[in-house]
C-alpha cells in the first residue's frame, strides 16, 4: 500500500543481520526508504563502520544520508585512508 519494495527492505535487513548490525528494525529501513533515503548505502556504510570500529549508528547514518552526504563513499574513504590505499 505504501509502495515500499518489501523485497528490498528484507534483503537489506538480511544483509545487516548477517553482518551483525543491531540497533534498527525493518520499520526503520522502511521509514528511511519512504523518506527518500538510500537504505543500501546506509547499511553498507554501517557495515564498514562496524568492521573498522567507527562509532556510527543508524540514526546518524540516516541523518547524514538525508543531508545529501554520500555516506557509503565517506565510509569507504575513511577505510582507504586507514590503510593508505
Amino acid at each position: 500500500m505504501r509502495k515500499t519494495p518489501s523485497s528490498q527492505i528484507v534483503k537489506t535487513m538480511i544483509k545487516a543481520k548477517k553482518a551483525g548490525l543491531k540497533g534498527f528494525t525493518a520499520q526503520n529501513l522502511e521509514l528511511h526508504y519512504l523518506s527518500g533515503g538510500r537504505i543500501n548505502n546506509v547499511v553498507d556504510a554501517l557495515i564498514i563502520a562496524s568492521r573498522e570500529d567507527i562509532d556510527l549508528n543508524f540514526k546518524v547514518a540516516a541523518s547524514l544520508d538525508f543531508a545529501g552526504l554520500d555516506i557509503l563513499l565517506a565510509a569507504q574513504k575513511t577505510w582507504n585512508e586507514r590503510f593508505n590505499l
